[in-house]
């Protein structure tokens, strides 16, 4: 159940991949957003409930009508998820996917209805859960490749540079303040 009204819980649905082995790769950006945004809500003072399912992390913050679904499959499979989570709840959401692209350049982002990257397993898969691409999304560039010879499904599991990453954290930074701007 998706919605655009005031007061609705904004569900951010984080895409990634969860392990170890894909921390800070550049497919996980969806979840650096999550957490950076989680870490600053609860620094705030602000409630937390976590909730963890077999297909997918929970973390909601009620009083300020915000939840964050954290996918526990592969990037791929992450309709799966979110299926599950909305099969089971009566709320009504404005929801929000978060991920990464490969069609913007690092540092860039694109907040948009209906429009994604050229492919994006995962977030076909999403569309395909909810039978629809009238969604909105927050891509998160993550192409840095300068010429680097290397196919875009082995792109997006290579970890970030440290220089990378802290652009990528200006860049959540940036989406973050726009997005509190937004509630006000």
């Amino acid at each position: 159940m998706i919605n655009n009204k005031p007061n609705i819980t904004k569900l951010y649905v984080c895409l990634g991949n969860v392990g170890k082995e894909y921390e800070q790769t550049r497919h996980n950006a969806g979840f650096l957003f999550g957490e950076k945004y989680i870490e600053q809500l609860h620094n705030s003072g602000n409630q937390m409930i976590i909730k963890e399912e077999n297909l997918y992390k929970l973390v909601s913050f009620p009083q300020e009508n915000i939840s964050f679904l954290f996918p526990k499959t592969l990037m791929n499979l992450s309709g799966k998820a979110v299926n599950e989570y909305l099969a089971f709840t009566n709320k009504v959401f404005d929801l929000i996917v978060v991920h990464d692209d490969l069609d913007l350049l690092i540092g860039d982002f694109k907040m948009i209805i209906g429009k994604g990257p050229k492919t994006h397993n995962g977030l076909s898969s999403v569309e395909d859960a909810l039978q629809t691409k009238d969604f909105e999304r927050i891509r998160i560039g993550i192409e840095n490749r300068n010429g680097l010879e290397i196919s875009g499904l082995d792109y997006v599991l290579y970890r970030f540079s440290q220089e990378e990453l802290g652009k990528i954290y200006i860049t959540v930074d940036k989406i973050i303040e726009l997005l509190n701007k937004e509630s006000r």
